[in-house]
């Protein structure tokens, strides 16, 4: 029997200028995405230890692994 894998919509939504939420098409959080100088945070689920990028494109890619990681 084979594993059906179903394709996850992953939207982006803005907070205001210097914060982002990660979320699926459902509305299920992924993460957060913060803005600290130059740098971008991001922070996946509700843990508080950060990873730091150079830009946003970045920042959301972490979580997006992040998420397909904890997703098995």
């Amino acid at each position: 029997m084979t594993k059906v894998t179903r394709p996850v919509e992953i939207r982006l939504v803005d907070q205001d200028d210097q914060h982002w939420q990660v979320e699926t098409g459902q509305g299920h959080f992924i993460g957060r995405i913060e803005q600290d100088g130059k740098k971008f945070l991001s922070f996946y689920g509700s843990e508080e230890q950060a990873h730091r990028h150079q830009n946003l494109d970045e920042a959301t890619h972490e979580l997006i692994m992040q998420f397909n990681l904890h997703q098995h």
